[in-house]
C-alpha cells in the first residue's frame, strides 16, 4: 500500500469520526488535472503530474458558499499536504460548505480538488459540484492555452473525477466516474447521473452493511 492510499484511508475514517458516521457512510469526491498517459491509480507518483493552481481554487470557491472549517475537522486530522509552498498552515486549504449537515468539506491538495461528503448530503450539493467544476475547468482550459504559463508546458489534456469509498468490508475502492477533455464542458445531466449513482449504490451498501 502506497502512502497516497495510506493518507486517503486515514483521511476517510478521520473524516467519519468527527462527524459521528459509520466510515462506510462517507465518500470522497477527487477532481483532478491530468497529462496525457496517466491513469489515476497507476502508481503513486505518475497520477501527480499536474498540479491545481490557486486561480483555479479562487474560480470554484466563487461557485459555493464556503466558511472556515469547524473546531473538530482538524486540517492536521485530514493528512493532507501541503498544497503550496508557499503556505505551512494546513488550516488555509480546508473549508465546510455552509448549511450542509452532516458537514461536507472542500480540501485543497497540491493535485486537485477533495470534496468529503456523505450520501445523506451529496443530493443537496450536486448542483454546487457542477458548478464549481464547470468554472475550475474552464479556467484549466485557459490556463492551459495561455503560453507563457507552466499549465501550458505541462499539457494538460483532460479533467477526472475519482470516488474514493468503503466497501461494506472496510476495503477503499477508488473508481473514475469522470474522464472529460479539459476544453469541452460538462454535460450537467450525464455528471448529476454519475453523482446520483454513486449516492444510490452507497446508501445501498450502507443498508445492507446495518
Amino acid at each position: 500500500m502506497t502512502e497516497t492510499i495510506e493518507r486517503l484511508e486515514a483521511r476517510l475514517r478521520a473524516y467519519a469520526g468527527t462527524i459521528n458516521v459509520n466510515e462506510i457512510e462517507v465518500f470522497s469526491l477527487k477532481l483532478r488535472p491530468v497529462m496525457p498517459g496517466v491513469h489515476p491509480h497507476e502508481s503513486e507518483f505518475q497520477h501527480c503530474n499536474a498540479y491545481m493552481y490557486s486561480s483555479e481554487y479562487q474560480v470554484g470557491k466563487s461557485a459555493c458558499n464556503l466558511g472556515a472549517i469547524a473546531s473538530p475537522i482538524a486540517a492536521t486530522n485530514l493528512y493532507i499536504r501541503y498544497p503550496h509552498p508557499w503556505s505551512s498552515n494546513k488550516n488555509d486549504f480546508v473549508l465546510c460548505f455552509k448549511d450542509v449537515d452532516p458537514p461536507a468539506v472542500w480540501v485543497q491538495h497540491e493535485t486537485g480538488l477533495e470534496i468529503l461528503c456523505t450520501a445523506s448530503t451529496i443530493a443537496t450539493l450536486i448542483l454546487t459540484i457542477f458548478q464549481i467544476y464547470e468554472k475550475i475547468r474552464k479556467k484549466v482550459s485557459a490556463n492551459a492555452k495561455a503560453k507563457k504559463t507552466d499549465r501550458y508546458h505541462k499539457r494538460v489534456h483532460q479533467i477526472r473525477v475519482e470516488v474514493r469509498k468503503f466497501d461494506k468490508h472496510g476495503n477503499l475502492q477508488q473508481e473514475l466516474i469522470v474522464c472529460q477533455d479539459v476544453h469541452q464542458p460538462f454535460n450537467k445531466s450525464d455528471f448529476a447521473n454519475k453523482i446520483q449513482n454513486v449516492s444510490t449504490s452507497h446508501k445501498s451498501e450502507t443498508r445492507c452493511k446495518s
